[in-house]
């Protein structure tokens, strides 16, 4: 299961994630050669570019692949999360159904981070469950930030209808 985020958005938790600004965070987006480092707590990641790891794991239709865009989860759970549990071949009943949503939403993970921790917090952020809301990017990007990140993935953002109609 892959679980693509609109990268107007996606760049913001990127900022959060690790401590940087919000340009650097666009730059980091873009990198074909970008991931995390070596730590003594945590094994090093390859994530290339946003354009990069999308197209990886999109590019060729697979029966064994469900792609689904995060803000559809937002938008329509009872639709999207029954996709998932009949791509993994379960049928639980509706209220259990009912509950998994509940239990997953983001305002629930952000009170049990709250409450208990998250163990994969960075040191430097307060919280690792930030906002989660779809189009938050439009309060917090400047115009240009918006056609950089649009002109850095505009095939994938196509693709998946993440560009807006007043930048297209």
């Amino acid at each position: 299961i892959y679980i693509l985020r609109n990268p107007l958005d996606l760049v913001l938790s990127i900022m959060n994630h690790f401590s940087m600004t919000l340009d650097e965070a666009i730059e980091k987006m873009a990198n074909i050669g970008g991931g995390t480092p070596i730590t003594k707590s945590h094994v090093p990641e390859i994530h290339s570019s946003w354009s990069n790891h999308v197209a990886s794991w999109t590019s060729r239709p697979n029966p064994q692949l469900l792609i689904v865009r995060y803000e559809d989860l937002l938008e329509k759970p009872q639709i999207y999360f029954k996709k998932v549990t009949q791509f993994l071949g379960l049928t639980p009943p509706q209220d259990r159904l009912d509950r998994a949503i509940r239990f997953s939403s983001f305002k629930v993970l952000k009170e049990q981070e709250e409450h208990g921790g998250f163990v994969e917090r960075p040191r430097k952020v307060d919280a690792f469950f930030r906002e989660g809301r779809k189009d938050q990017w439009r309060e917090k990007l400047t115009p240009e930030q918006v056609r950089r990140i649009i002109n850095a993935h505009r095939e994938q953002m196509q693709r998946f209808r993440y560009i807006p109609k007043d930048y297209a």
